[in-house]
């Protein structure tokens, strides 16, 4: 299975809107693991998998097996792709 969106503030987002909102860079990640000891997950796009949007929600993700039709009736919240 892989991530084909994620879903925060009300829309469906592909993955790369969500990365350019959400990525955590590496440099951040490790700064924040030596200084407060604890580790920072992120999944396969750099996104940190407990992070949170404007409203306080956890982003969800939406895997390619599951809730998006095949015929592309989806389209991402932010950039108007198809999903």
């Amino acid at each position: 299975m892989r991530i084909q969106a994620y879903t925060y503030e009300g829309g469906i987002h592909c993955p790369a809107c969500a990365r350019q909102r959400f990525r955590l860079p590496d440099l951040v990640r490790s700064v924040t693991e030596r200084l407060i000891g604890k580790a920072i997950y992120v999944d396969s796009h750099g996104i940190q998998i407990d992070a949170t949007d404007r409203e306080g929600n956890t982003l969800h993700v939406v895997f390619d097996l599951l809730e998006l039709r095949a015929d592309r009736t989806n389209f991402c919240s932010t950039c108007g792709e198809g999903l």
